[in-house]
């Protein structure tokens, strides 16, 4: 099978302190109100556990991955074989081709992780290639702007289950 690498989003130690903080930076009024964070002190207050950290690397080690840190305190990156990917998140990813003609793969299923493990992390990003990079801005034209990616939108509930939403737990 295939080579792939995917990025495991972990969640923050703090949740609930991390909306707190940001809802406080950006009201006017609060005491913390443009109070910027210094260098650091948002890793050290809300990067996830180490125990946390070294647990879902055990894990995926143990499923076969390569697991390598990254820039950022909230990713661990997992590359390994097509086969080693679908084990480790207990999906299948399959090919696909656009009405467009467009090939992509994508998972058929929505990522899962032991329950002692999924409360950890937020998603993983890299079961499907089917997001376009689009810009923050674009002039106004007289027409429609095209959709960012040739892949439908979901249409069915098992279409839908496979995108974790935003602020929910990760438990497939």
């Amino acid at each position: 099978s295939a080579s792939m690498s995917v990025e495991v989003v972990l969640r923050p130690s703090d949740p609930a302190g991390l909306t707190s903080l940001l809802d406080n930076l950006y009201t006017k009024g609060s005491a913390e109100y443009g109070k910027w964070l210094a260098a650091g002190e948002f890793q050290r207050e809300f990067a996830p556990s180490a125990a946390s950290v070294a647990a879902i690397r055990t894990y995926l080690n143990g499923k076969g991955l390569a697991v390598t840190s990254t820039s950022s305190a909230f990713l661990l990156r997992a590359a390994g074989s097509s086969a080693e990917v679908e084990a480790a998140f207990g999906t299948t990813i399959d090919n696909y081709r656009s009405a467009k003609g467009t090939a992509f793969f994508s998972n058929t299923a929505a990522a899962s992780l032991p329950s002692n493990l999924a409360s950890g992390v937020l998603g993983v990003d890299g079961l499907t290639n089917t997001v376009r990079l689009q810009p923050l801005a674009q002039a106004a034209t007289g027409s429609a702007a095209e959709p960012s990616c040739e892949i439908p939108y979901p249409k069915t509930l098992k279409q839908l289950q496979a995108i974790t939403a935003p602020g929910q737990p990760f438990n497939g």
